[in-house]
């Protein structure tokens, strides 16, 4: 588990897209949280029913004012 939490960390660190199930389950976000942001107009991208986001997003969506 710790590598994968290391992977996770380094992919935020070069801010590659990073699956939202794996930023769920590490903690990150709540579901309902991400949902929301997605509804709001974050950018993600989808491969197939996978959902990919940027962690630099995730923050600025989550930061700015609605």
């Amino acid at each position: 588990m710790s590598s994968d939490l290391l992977k996770l960390s380094e992919q935020i660190a070069r801010d590659l897209p990073i699956s939202a199930t794996d930023l769920v389950a590490a903690g990150y976000v709540s579901r309902t949280t991400l949902w929301r942001l997605q509804r709001s107009g974050m950018p993600v991208i989808r491969i197939g029913k996978r959902v990919f986001v940027k962690f630099s997003d995730l923050k600025n969506a989550g930061s700015s004012p609605s």
